[in-house]
């Protein structure tokens, strides 16, 4: 098994995660036991258990919507560069067909990495700006 850790799933959802739990952690270190009446916001008791219910959903999707847009964009990097590269490998297997026609299908390669470098730091600025978001949220206001 060849996959690298960024490949699978554990890496992004584990960053989120860590995201995630800072901020609610800085919540509770500002607010205190505070923290959690946003899970429970005044509200009639006839819908508290509904907006209990949905508060916690926001926040596994914001776990979700941070894990899985990474995810995303990381492994279709991986999958892109492995059929790009194993394409080059089994078209071009004879002796002088390599000699002639590899830098054309090298010279494809090189650009799609060059493009897949560029999306991983436009990602990184993305996790990281959705990770300030969520963490300026704590830091700003109690009430949603």
């Amino acid at each position: 098994n060849n996959e690298g850790l960024t490949s699978t799933f554990v890496l992004p959802f584990f960053l989120a995660f860590l995201f995630i739990g800072i901020a609610f952690l800085l919540k509770y270190y500002k607010y205190g036991i505070q923290a959690w009446s946003f899970f429970v916001p005044s509200a009639p008791l006839m819908l508290l258990g509904l907006i209990v219910i949905v508060e916690l959903i926001s926040y596994a999707i914001k776990l979700v919507s941070l894990s899985g847009r990474l995810f995303a964009n990381i492994f279709s990097g991986h999958v892109l560069l492995a059929i790009l590269t194993g394409a080059t490998f089994t078209f071009f297997t004879d002796i002088t067909t390599v000699l002639l026609g590899l830098m054309g299908p090298a010279l494809i390669i090189f650009c799609v990495f060059c493009l897949e470098f560029f999306i991983a730091f436009l990602q990184a600025y993305v996790f990281a700006n959705l990770g300030a978001m969520y963490l300026g949220d704590v830091v700003s206001k109690q009430e949603h």
